[in-house]
């Protein structure tokens, strides 16, 4: 069984010291992520360590710079950075997102510009990047093409942790001279976390029709990576986390709500204030809407009849080619209700957890006495909601 693997010189492959490079440098990026986690968790309870804690946090924080400049100098010296880009934490600054759109759009994470290479036949498999930006994907004038363009993403071990702030009280105040001063709440809680396999099958295909035809395969596998993207936005909005299911925006606890007040626009534009009570100034955020949603509100109405999208010298809140709704881009998910039920989320509530792949495999052993195969696309993911207060629950339409 051969792997899609990256060859630094443009070939899809290479020999065993090309796969032990990659696997060596993959090897230090989950230690890299699992002492990280270790470490943040850590760092939570800065004042009250314990000398075996301070020290353990002391060495660990050296290991990290340690293994930041391992996995460097092995990207550098294996030739394969590029295939890397995005794998490897960057600090705060970069935001990443994953698309999931193709196996042509996944393959371009593994090329160095000059076209794709090593689509390989359906005797082999492969195992394909989940290809992250370190850019920010909704710029003016280009609306989003669906929810994993906008919810930033982030690459993590099977199991991980976190901490979410669930409370917080300010007490501040002026002290005079000598006086105690007050203690004030942060409300850490550790949340746990793990990767679910989200994953499916094509029917039986006829191998030969294959082997003649490779845009069938191709076919096959962009159909297989569509339904697996469109699941996985449906589990980002409805997940129930019962079972292996995420648990998505409609069921987390703490969310903030937004009841329906005069009309749609004006409702939205509710929403955003609560997002600005908790952020200032700095509001980065974006609607997730069903299409009819979207539609009442793009076809709104002013008293004199005109549409409030196209008022004259661009200050409606509507932007229609933009697609945005006071200023926010708008995401348009079927996975919705359609019954005015959206959300407002800001940029850093929701994270997308991965492992940082999504594998395309053919199997020819079943279907072994008919020459039929069979393809399965899986990927591993899970929803992370680090901050509830920022996803807004709003009721778009009156009861």
């Amino acid at each position: 069984m051969k792997v899609w693997k990256l060859d630094p010189g443009g070939d899809v492959g290479g020999g065993p010291s090309k796969q032990f490079e990659k696997d060596k440098i993959m090897d230090l990026i989950k230690e890299f992520n699992d002492l990280l986690i270790k470490m943040q968790a850590l760092a939570s309870k800065a004042g009250n360590l314990t000398a075996t804690e301070a020290t353990e946090l002391k060495d660990g924080n050296a290991r990290l710079a340690e293994l930041k400049a391992d996995i460097e100098r092995a990207k550098e010296s294996s030739g394969i950075a590029k295939a890397l880009q995005g794998l490897i934490p960057e600090g705060t600054s970069g935001v990443k997102f994953i698309g999931l759109r193709s196996t042509r759009e996944l393959a371009k994470a593994y090329t160095r510009g000059d076209g794709i290479h090593g689509m390989k036949a359906v005797v082999d498999n492969a195992e394909v990047g989940v290809p992250s930006l370190d850019t920010t994907p909704v710029t003016m004038g280009k609306p989003p093409r669906g929810l994993l363009d906008v919810m930033p993403s982030e690459p993590v071990s099977r199991e991980y942790a976190y901490y979410r702030q669930v409370t917080r009280t300010n007490n501040a105040a002026f002290v005079a001279p000598g006086g105690t001063k007050p203690t004030s709440v942060v409300g850490l809680e550790r949340i746990e976390g793990r990767l679910r396999v989200l994953a499916h099958l094509s029917e039986s295909v006829d191998k030969y029709l294959l082997e003649d035809m490779r845009n069938v395969e191709q076919f096959i596998a962009d159909e297989l990576l569509y339904g697996l993207r469109v699941k996985l936005e449906d589990g980002l909005i409805n997940g129930d986390g019962v079972g292996e299911n995420v648990t998505g925006l409609a069921n987390t606890s703490g969310v903030q709500v937004q009841e329906f007040v005069t009309d749609a626009i004006l409702t939205a534009r509710a929403a955003l204030t609560k997002i600005e009570l908790l952020a200032g100034d700095d509001v980065s955020a974006y609607y997730v809407m069903h299409p009819t949603d979207w539609e009442k509100i793009e076809t709104a109405r002013l008293d004199s009849g005109q549409y409030l999208a196209t008022t004259a010298g661009g200050t409606a809140p509507i932007d229609r080619v933009a697609r945005r709704l006071w200023g926010a881009p708008v995401v348009l998910s079927a996975s919705g209700t359609g019954d005015g039920t959206s959300y407002l989320v800001r940029q850093d509530a929701v994270t997308l957890m991965h492992d940082g792949r999504v594998n395309i495999e053919w199997d020819k052993s079943q279907g072994f006495d008919k020459n039929e195969v069979k393809a399965r696309v899986e990927g591993r993911f899970d929803v992370a909601v680090k901050n509830p207060l920022g996803v807004v629950k709003i009721a778009l339409a009156g009861v």
